[in-house]
């Protein structure tokens, strides 16, 4: 499978989704048809066994400090995962002027054997929106401590694409959790937002032609509208199971 290439973007209690997860979501999601693990039809030849059941979850966004309070369970091998930047967010980075907004999220797998997982993340903002403009950092943290406006200028840029999550060594289930930070700092074009103010002044000459004058100020703060970013936009992820053979 051909991944496409994506450089990082330059553009809070911690709380890792652990695989445990995984497997509640795959209960919880039984009566809609929704299953967190799942079985793949690809083979192992070297320990002539299937890969077995393999799980992948994606954590909601959440600033930083904060607990999310739900996560998106893959229910296949094709699955697409939203980690979503919309309005809300958008409306936030606005909020937050030239300090910016910095928020976490976890991506969470597991797989048996010798089965190996990558993943990708792909950035879909509206054109011209609130984040597309702005500068974004998207890269991997150890923790929270290390998520912050500004920690991506010390972190090695993070590719978003093949992210290597689990390797293919052998184990009977093998678990990984890869925790994310996402920072985004408003960057308005001056040519159409920002604080305008103009002053008008009007002379004549009164009733006894004594001069009179008359002073107004307009003032006015133009700034994006969060409403026209997409409402599931964000950051789209994906997964692949790999295996020794590719």
């Amino acid at each position: 499978m051909n991944l496409p290439t994506m450089s990082r973007w330059t553009r809070r209690r911690w709380a890792a989704l652990t695989v445990a997860a995984l497997t509640a979501g795959a209960v919880a999601g039984t009566a809609a048809g929704a299953h967190g693990l799942w079985m793949s039809t690809d083979m192992i030849p070297q320990t002539e066994i299937a890969i077995g059941k393999v799980g992948f979850a994606v954590s909601e966004l959440v600033p930083v400090g904060d607990d999310p309070e739900a996560h998106s369970v893959a229910t296949g091998p094709t699955d697409q995962l939203l980690v979503r930047l919309g309005p809300n967010e958008a409306a936030d980075v606005i909020d937050a002027e030239g300090a910016g907004m910095a928020w976490t999220f976890d991506v969470v797998m597991a797989a048996p054997g010798n089965a190996g997982m990558k993943y990708t993340i792909t950035p879909d903002f509206a054109p011209d929106g609130v984040f597309d403009t702005a500068v974004l950092d998207i890269f991997k943290v150890s923790g929270p401590a290390q998520c912050y406006v500004g920690a991506a200028d010390d972190e090695t840029p993070s590719n978003l694409s093949g992210i290597s999550g689990i390797s293919q060594a052998y184990g009977m289930l093998k678990q990984s959790t890869d925790h994310w930070c996402v920072t985004a700092v408003a960057n308005l074009d001056p040519s159409k937002y920002g604080s305008y103010e103009n002053t008008a002044t009007v002379t004549a000459s009164g009733p006894e032609g004594e001069p009179v004058s008359d002073t107004d100020t307009w003032r006015a703060t133009i700034l994006p509208d969060p409403a026209d970013e997409l409402a599931d936009g964000g950051l789209k992820v994906t997964h692949e199971v790999t295996s020794p053979q590719e």
